[in-house]
């Protein structure tokens, strides 16, 4: 039996089958973008899939919280980076933890709100672009959760920012 993510009445995806989508939510702040995410990521963790997450605001180390928000949820997924995590993480590091991920079929949340701007934008681009290669050497579904995605890959860019906008539109273009 395939696992499925009920996501509302008579609305629910086969978990592996949605990992390889392409899924955007949009709203004005505080609508519940990133807590309609939260139940996509927790179906997908629940049907073992890997989802890395790349928090730009510090929010996602709850997920190993339950639902009475104490510790411990029933997802064990490493944090790295941030206030809660459980080991540092260096802007220069976006390749090596990409490539560690990718062989691994690691979930992991990737808390980059401490990082200068600058250095969110070079760690980001440097994952995006090691994963992106790594996860040829290593298929399997995944879902890539950018939290504020806009800051990622926005509609006007800024200097050093053309990297990442194109991974992005590669990454749309092509399945990994």
């Amino acid at each position: 039996m395939k696992s499925e993510i009920q996501l509302a009445t008579k609305l629910s995806f086969v978990a592996v089958e949605l990992a390889t989508e392409v899924v955007a939510s949009l709203g004005n702040r505080g609508s519940g973008k990133s807590n309609g995410a939260a139940v996509i990521v927790e179906g997908l963790l629940d049907a073992k899939v890997q989802v890395v997450i790349l928090d730009y605001v510090g929010i996602w180390s709850s997920l190993r919280l339950n639902e009475n928000g104490k510790a411990p949820s029933r997802f064990e997924i490493p944090v790295l980076g941030g206030k809660q995590g459980d080991i540092g993480l260096l802007a220069t590091t976006g390749v090596q933890v990409a490539e560690a991920l990718a062989e691994r079929h690691s979930s992991a949340v990737l808390d980059i709100s401490a990082f200068s701007k600058g250095d969110r934008c070079r760690f980001a681009t440097d994952f995006a672009e090691g994963f992106f290669r790594a996860k040829k050497n290593h298929p399997g579904p995944v879902q890539i959760v950018l939290e504020e995605a806009q800051r990622f890959v926005p509609q006007k860019f800024f200097a050093g920012q053309e990297r990442m906008l194109e991974i992005g539109r590669a990454s749309c273009r092509e399945r990994v």
